[in-house]
């Protein structure tokens, strides 16, 4: 297979769905994102045509200034890039994307309609 930026992605996505998803055990969510992270830039790293070896992924770096810990500090050839924090959906974010899904499948539900003269504060526009 190719790799390509969407089959990357699609990669991570599916991974990671099966971890956050694995009926047997649970752990922390956002520690479920972690390995198919390390993949995608990885995956990532070889679409730029970097070897795999130069861009890491340091976990859990302090960042003094800021008194912060995110999930990654990431580097490309030894010189600091950015930093990654890993959030996992919550329940919300879950019943919001369920919502928006459904309403996707079943279609537009009706037409709005509008008042034939629209009022406001219960007088007539002009």
């Amino acid at each position: 297979m190719n790799l390509t930026v969407h089959s990357a992605i699609a990669t991570f996505g599916a991974t990671a769905k099966e971890k956050l998803s694995n009926a047997a055990a649970s752990g922390q969510p956002e520690d479920q994102l972690r390995a198919p992270f390390e993949r995608l830039l990885a995956d990532l790293a070889e679409l730029s045509r970097l070897p795999k070896s130069a861009v890491a992924a340091v976990g859990e770096s302090s960042i003094s200034d800021l008194k912060t810990r995110p999930d990654y500090a990431v580097t490309v050839h030894n010189a600091l890039v950015g930093f990654v924090e890993l959030k996992a959906e919550s329940t919300r974010q879950r019943r919001r994307s369920a919502q928006v899904q459904r309403s996707a499948r079943q279609g537009p539900v009706g037409e709005t309609t509008l008042p034939a003269q629209p009022r406001l504060h219960g007088r007539q526009c002009i």
